[in-house]
């Protein structure tokens, strides 16, 4: 735990998988399908973590790889924008294709539709992953949906061995997008595989249920790691009272894996409030 602690107050992260080109209907309120205009920014969930934790005052890198065309040189131009730091944001030529989101702020039916055809950041490899000094970097963070395809599945397996070859803590975003994987059983094995690797799991009710067999079995998720190295922290909060319901996505649970359970608010205090800021709706733009 105090390893986790200190890697989180570094402020300095490496962060892997997707970025990806938002385009949102506008002005606020307009259904896509009758949108005169969009504002494009910079989308995906570990592009918005990293530019997130760079306008709270925090440094990150991404890991990850975009299309070698005018939006996988957009994503880039605007991870630089933020202070993202790019030097292992890889291009990639042929039929791949960096991640398209077309959504709206809207109350009314929200729609959020992303196209992701032979997604560019599922071509990470081993040799990738393998320049990257981790020692750089206080903490690692990544997203589960680097988990969803070859090779960035085998991959980021590769990222865990590496940290922890370097005593880096592990944060694991679930982010379970069923879309992506091939199938239920599929992502559901290979997330637990993850989740049992990592130091600090964040997800919601849907996706704790998930990966323990339903959305009733959210709260017992605990249940399918070694009872001797868990300590499991349950946090709920309502944050429509913050924020609009159509930008919420409702972080409810944190589980850290240690058995220093005296120190679980300390992380908790670090963590919670950055990482509602970070990954509820997009840092990025709206």
């Amino acid at each position: 735990m105090t390893n986790l602690i200190e890697g989180i107050r570094k402020n300095n992260f490496v962060v892997f998988g997707r970025a990806g080109m938002d385009m949102f209907a506008s002005p606020i309120g307009t259904k896509s399908e009758h949108a005169d205009n969009f504002q494009s920014d910079l989308g995906g969930s570990s592009a918005n973590i990293c530019a997130g934790l760079c306008k709270l005052g925090g440094r990150s890198a991404l890991v990850t790889s975009v299309s070698d065309d005018a939006v996988g040189r957009f994503c880039i131009n605007r991870l630089k924008h933020y202070g993202v730091d790019t030097t292992y944001v890889k291009s990639v030529g042929g039929e791949y294709r960096t991640s398209l989101a077309v959504y709206e702020s809207s109350m009314d039916d929200f729609q959020n539709v992303i196209y992701r055809n032979s997604a560019a950041d599922f071509q990470v490899t081993n040799a990738d992953v393998d320049e990257v000094s981790y020692s750089d970097y206080g903490a690692l963070i990544t997203a589960g949906t680097v988990f969803a395809a070859e090779p960035s599945r085998g991959a980021t397996f590769k990222v865990f061995e590496n940290a922890r070859a370097v005593g880096m803590p592990i944060i694991f975003d679930i982010d379970y997008r069923p879309y992506s994987w091939p199938s239920a059983e599929v992502a559901s094995d290979v997330l637990t595989r993850a989740g049992k690797q990592s130091d600090m799991i964040v997800g919601n009710d849907e996706e704790f249920g998930f990966m323990a067999g339903g959305i009733e079995k959210a709260w017992t998720w605990r249940a399918i790691l070694p009872n001797d190295q868990v300590v499991s922290s349950s946090i709920k909060w309502d944050l429509r009272a913050r924020l609009p319901l159509a930008r919420v996505r409702k972080f409810a649970q944190v589980f850290i894996q240690s058995p220093q359970s005296n120190q679980m608010g300390q992380v908790i205090a670090l963590w919670r409030d950055c990482w509602l800021r970070l990954r509820v709706g997009n840092p990025c733009g709206m």
